[in-house]
């Protein structure tokens, strides 16, 4: 859950951001006329402008932003990762290696950024291609769970029980009848 954005303009070395926002909170007063395009084009630039000021206030204000900026490259890294090696059921470990942190702080990212551990993003994504394969697919279950990187389809079929709640079978006749 993000916490809203709150930038305080009357601190000493803001006085200056304070007239500008002021300033063009008043310039967008000043083209209220909503029978006019030209107007109305005024106002989207000027808040344009308005909007840009608080970022750019924000990112002084908040030192720990450069900490959750980095954590949004990373866990974009581990979906990334995840997308191109989910078939190969890498471990944590290589996945947290590969982007160098630690599977500790991996799945802390996750836990914040996804609301889910980092394990389960991965679980997700083979259910999501297991799910995708079934449907679009006329291959026997057997060699969707080989094609998926599950070396025995008895542990395909469970896999996809505990995470779906049906079985693979029952997954493909059920979308088949829709």
């Amino acid at each position: 859950m993000s916490q809203p954005l709150c930038v305080e303009l009357q601190t000493s070395g803001n006085d200056a951001a304070a007239s500008r926002m002021l300033q063009l909170l008043e310039m967008m007063s000043a083209e209220n006329n909503p029978d006019s395009l030209q107007h109305a084009r005024a106002q989207q630039a000027l808040l344009q402008l308005v909007l840009i000021d608080i970022s750019r206030l924000a990112d002084q204000g908040q030192p720990q932003q450069n900490t959750q900026k980095e954590d949004v490259r990373v866990f974009h890294r581990f979906n990334e990762l995840i997308e191109n090696h989910f078939r190969e059921h890498l471990t944590l470990d290589h996945y947290a290696d590969q982007i160098g942190v630690t599977e500790a702080r991996l799945n802390n990212i996750c836990r914040r950024l996804a609301g889910q551990p980092s394990k389960r993003l991965i679980m997700d994504r083979l259910v999501q291609e297991a799910r995708r394969l079934l449907t679009y697919s006329t291959a026997p279950v057997t060699e969707i769970g080989y094609h998926l990187g599950f070396k025995d389809p008895a542990y395909f079929a469970r896999f996809f029980r505990r995470n779906t709640g049906v079985t693979a079978s029952e997954y493909r006749d059920k979308r088949k009848n829709l």
